[in-house]
């Protein structure tokens, strides 16, 4: 019989672990272990069990997106409708503690065919809108083009400068969508390098572009560029690139032959950026959301 609590400590999440690397691939969900470590996360982290043992977990994270995985032999519409079901009471529960009516959303890629199926099944609408991933190899070292005048570049300084990264963030993609507790994550995923977190300052020593770098822990000669992003007031001086460039140099330096980035479809700067700089569209994930309600 199939029970369902609620994740209490270290040992749930080493399960949640242990559950994403017995699936048959890739987990789908991205940056699993960094969510890990977001207390928002452990917090709403939802486990179903059987005979003792692990056979599901959620999340509805805080940008209401929902994220799963069930082991193969624990699949079936029961289980998979049980999980929306608790997902959509999550979400009627946030709507009407914030007086909203947000929708319940989740992101797969087309080959995701089980999770897809049960997202359409469940009442979910596809989305026009789509998650980017690129691919870059890099055969030579990168060279860095120089900054505009009066413009510098460094590694950002540690958790200390946490507030200023988010307000950067916030303000080059005009939204919301970053949080101190986001950030924090970030910067102690096993992928994180912080000599290659990298900002560019403004002759008034203000941030002013971002570009985060990283490598995998698992596959050390794959690296990542991802986010990059650029205060409106200093966009069009190709900041970005010239940052990016000099992430890609360090990644290059350290070992790394394959980069990987990502941006939204509705992100056209970004798109065009990744392009000039020879990353390939290597991959796009589909957008579904559902109306819940309040309670």
């Amino acid at each position: 019989m199939m029970h369902r609590r609620t994740a209490r400590d270290l040992s749930d999440l080493q399960a949640v672990r242990e559950l994403a690397q017995a699936l048959p691939g890739p987990t789908a969900i991205s940056d699993l272990e960094e969510r890990l470590l977001m207390p928002s996360i452990r917090e709403n982290l939802c486990l179903w069990e059987e005979s003792g043992r692990l056979a599901a977990f959620a999340f509805v994270d805080g940008y209401n997106n929902l994220n799963f995985e069930i082991l193969p032999a624990a699949r079936g519409s029961e289980l998979e409708d049980a999980l929306v079901s608790w997902a959509e009471d999550q979400m009627r529960e946030r709507n009407a503690l914030l007086g909203a009516e947000d929708t319940l959303d989740a992101c797969f890629s087309p080959a995701d065919s089980w999770q897809i199926a049960l997202l359409l099944r469940n009442g979910f609408t596809e989305q026009s809108i789509r998650s980017l991933r690129y691919r870059l190899d890099l055969s030579a070292p990168p060279s860095p083009r120089e900054f505009p005048r009066g413009f510098s570049w460094r590694p950002v300084l540690g958790e200390r400068e946490i507030p200023d990264l988010v307000a950067l963030h916030r303000a080059a993609f005009g939204t919301l969508n970053m949080t101190a507790e986001q950030r924090l994550a970030m910067m102690e995923a096993p992928d994180y390098r912080p000599d290659l977190d990298l900002v560019a300052l403004s002759p008034e020593g203000r941030l002013a572009a971002f570009c985060v770098g990283g490598i995998s822990a698992e596959e050390p000669d794959l690296g990542y560029t991802d986010p990059i992003g650029t205060r409106p007031e200093y966009q069009g001086l190709g900041l970005a690139r010239a940052l990016t460039e000099r992430c890609l140099a360090g990644l290059f330096a350290a070992g790394v032959r394959r980069v990987r980035t990502g941006t939204s479809s509705e992100n056209l700067p970004m798109q065009r950026l990744a392009r000039s700089l020879g990353f390939q569209l290597e991959s796009e994930q589909i957008w579904f959301s559902k109306i819940v309600g309040t309670r």
